[in-house]
Order: C-alpha cells, then structure tokens, then sequence
C-alpha cells in the first residue's frame, strides 16, 4: 500500500511539474467496474496542495457542470491534443 502511495505521489508530482501555466485535474463522479458502480475519491493529494491555487469547479454529489456534449468536445478536443504532441 504504502509503495502505491508514494508511486501515486509521484505520477502527480510529474503531472504537475509538467503543466506550462495552468492544470486541470479531472475525477468521475461515478464508474462501472467490474460490473460494479463505483464512487471515487479525488487525489488525496489535492489537499497537500497551496489551496490558493486551487479552484475546484462542481461540487460532490452536485449536478455536473457542462452537459455530456460539452464533456465529450472537451474530451475530444485533449484527446487530438495529445495525439499532435504524440506525432510531433
């Protein structure tokens, strides 16, 4: 356990040492695994973080705040970011 913490701390930790001026960390509200619903978490390590520099959009348990059409063009929109910056 205590070395998934520490791996997750560093994929985050990388994630964010990488953002150039702005990052957004994103987490499902609810997902199918297994068959199963599941509710995750947030990264804990989100409250390590300054809160100053935080703007958390939404709230738990709320209603979403783009529609799924805006959810999937934003989705899409990344998606053929990462593939350009993949082929460059």
């Amino acid at each position: 356990e205590e070395d998934n913490v520490e791996e997750e701390r560093r994929l985050m930790y990388v994630g964010i040492t990488r953002a150039k001026r702005q990052l957004t960390l994103t987490h499902c509200v609810k997902r199918k695994k297994q068959g199963t619903w599941q509710f995750p978490e947030p990264s804990r390590f989100i409250d390590e973080m300054p809160q100053e520099d935080i703007k958390i959009l939404g709230r738990k348990g709320g209603e979403p705040i783009v529609s799924k059409e805006e959810g999937r063009s934003h989705l899409a929109g990344m998606l053929d970011m990462l593939a350009a910056k993949g082929k460059g």
